[in-house]
């Protein structure tokens, strides 16, 4: 039986993600290009211009899309993040991927005044997602859109995230809702 590639395409209305057999992705948006992201077999939307970044850190699969060059030692401004970590339960002793998906949405909705919280489900994902503005160090104020998707099947976790400097959101979050509405994840995965 051939893996499904699942296309998240939450636009606007939060519709249910698309499904699309195999390997085969649909055109990328304009000003867009697909990146796939080893081992996971995932895959990202990257505007022209911007950087691409993987990174693997005690099983931790990083993977970052930002405005700028990413400089080791020092924070971005624009960008999306994503890390994936397979075997939550094993991991954590107690949560799988989409407990732990669903609690750590639930924490940052909770954390946060005026946070926006929602759900959604496609095939094996269970999806969380919160909206929210803090001031990450003294004087930055950022808003993020976060998602943490858990695979029942596979235990893996999912968590998804743009930022921007809360001043810079409306225009930021014109390319970043592109990124966040429309990626690619491997069930199988």
């Amino acid at each position: 039986m051939p893996r499904l590639l699942l296309l998240f395409s939450l636009l606007f209305t939060l519709a249910p993600p698309v499904l699309a057999e195999g390997p085969e992705l649909p055109a990328p948006p304009a000003g867009f290009d697909w990146q796939r992201l080893e081992p996971a077999n995932a895959h990202l939307l990257v505007p022209e211009g911007w950087h691409f970044r993987q990174e693997q850190n005690e099983g931790t699969l990083a993977y970052f899309v930002t405005e700028t060059a990413i400089v080791p030692g020092e924070l971005f401004e624009v960008g999306l993040s994503l890390n994936v970590i397979p075997q939550m339960q094993a991991r954590t002793g107690q949560h799988n991927a989409a407990s732990y998906a669903e609690a750590y949405i639930r924490r940052c909705a909770d954390s946060y005044e005026g946070a926006e919280a929602w759900e959604f489900e496609q095939g094996p994902f269970a999806g969380y997602g919160c909206e929210f503005t803090h001031e990450a160090r003294p004087g930055s104020v950022i808003t993020m859109y976060m998602l943490a998707i858990g695979n029942r099947q596979t235990d893996t976790l999912y968590v998804m995230w743009f930022e921007a400097p809360a001043d810079r959101w409306e225009t930021a979050w014109q390319t970043g809702e592109i990124m966040m509405r429309g990626f690619a994840l491997d069930d199988g995965f």
